[in-house]
């Protein structure tokens, strides 16, 4: 196996009393959200390495997951649909939700919606038969349409099983406002991870991000006010209720392990040391991992053409371990592979 060139030849090869195993594995193009494409056990793991080879440019993490976790307050504001208030459709920032932990609530008049564990996948008003909206536990993809008007800020709080990033200490970037409505910020750092962003400008309303993509006044009754692309990390305000001035912070995290990688051999490495869980909890970003979690390679592809990319894992231990692939563009390589590995959201 040539570390060089990544040419395929099999796998369980023995370096260094390191197991490497090779999988070369095709991503759709414009994958919405991210595609789940390789996991492994995260206390076993020492290197990932991926190459891309394929036509389109592709981004990729490492995340891990299996164990559950809780969100408590995620911004829905973006999902309300047309010019009424009474409508939200579409996903919410993880999927494999667990059933009857949902709870989705208007801080106005309506009732709290709830899922319930004896009739799964439909929403209703707390305490009563009402039915208000479904929920695909998988997807995280919801459907809502309430009695009255909802008040804003309408949130859902949930637990799910849903593969997360790694997180890096907090960050800062600061920059001078431009004295208008529109700012253009570009982070110290691509990778962010969503739902960590927090922009703070004078008496201006903070800017949280929604952990889909949109930036949104904190408990403000107003709609989408900017983006941020997680990929590159250039926030944009546009349209925001007041005037920024003086310096403008924005606090975020974003994951050590990842990469945006351009076509045709664009090359990046994420790397994961000691690969023992009692010194990995050590570390910053190892924050919540769990002795039995996996770490999964997810990506996706920035353009609306299909790449493929070849992934190499290094771990330790006698006995390979098991690894998943989806979207194979190649033959299959590794070792038991499943194509059971379905898309997740950001």
């Amino acid at each position: 196996m040539s570390e060089g060139n990544y040419t395929y030849a099999g796998v369980n090869e023995v370096e260094a009393q390191d197991r490497v195993n090779e999988h070369r594995t095709g991503l759709p193009a414009a994958a919405r959200g991210l595609l789940a494409l390789l996991a492994a056990p995260v206390k076993r793991t020492t290197s990932v390495k991926t190459k891309n080879v394929g036509g389109a440019a592709a981004e990729v993490r490492l995340r891990h997951g299996s164990s559950s976790k809780a969100v408590t307050a995620e911004l829905m504001t973006a999902l309300a649909q047309g010019g009424g208030t009474t409508i939200y459709i579409g996903k919410l920032q993880f999927g494999d939700i667990t059933i009857g932990s949902v709870v989705i609530d208007d801080t106005g008049a309506n009732p709290d919606l709830v899922d319930d564990a004896a009739d799964p996948g439909k929403l209703f008003e707390t305490g009563t038969t009402v039915q208000r909206g479904t929920i695909d536990y998988v997807t995280g993809v919801v459907s809502i349409t309430y009695g009255a008007a909802a008040t804003e800020p309408v949130t859902a709080a949930f637990s799910h099983t849903a593969p997360v990033d790694f997180i890096s200490p907090t960050q800062v970037t600061s920059q001078a406002a431009a004295g208008s409505f529109d700012e253009v910020i570009q982070l110290g750092f691509g990778r962010v991870n969503p739902g960590s962003v927090s922009i703070v400008s004078g008496a201006v309303p903070t800017y949280v991000d929604d952990g889909k993509g949109n930036l949104i006044q904190n408990n403000v009754a107003v709609a989408v006010q900017g983006t941020i692309d997680y990929v590159t990390g250039l926030v944009t305000i546009t349209g925001g209720s007041a005037v920024a001035s003086g310096t403008i912070a924005v606090t975020y995290t974003f994951n050590p392990f990842g990469k945006l990688l351009a076509a045709g051999g664009g090359t990046g490495e994420a790397t994961l040391y000691p690969g023992d869980i009692p010194e990995l909890s050590e570390e910053p970003w190892a924050d919540g991992i769990k002795d039995e979690d996996e770490v999964f390679l997810v990506g996706s592809s920035r353009t609306q053409d299909a790449t493929s990319l070849i992934t190499r894992w290094t771990h330790w231990g006698e006995e390979p371990y098991r690894v998943r692939q989806i979207f194979s563009a190649f033959p299959p390589g590794g070792h038991d592979n499943d194509p059971s590995v379905r898309q997740i959201t950001n």
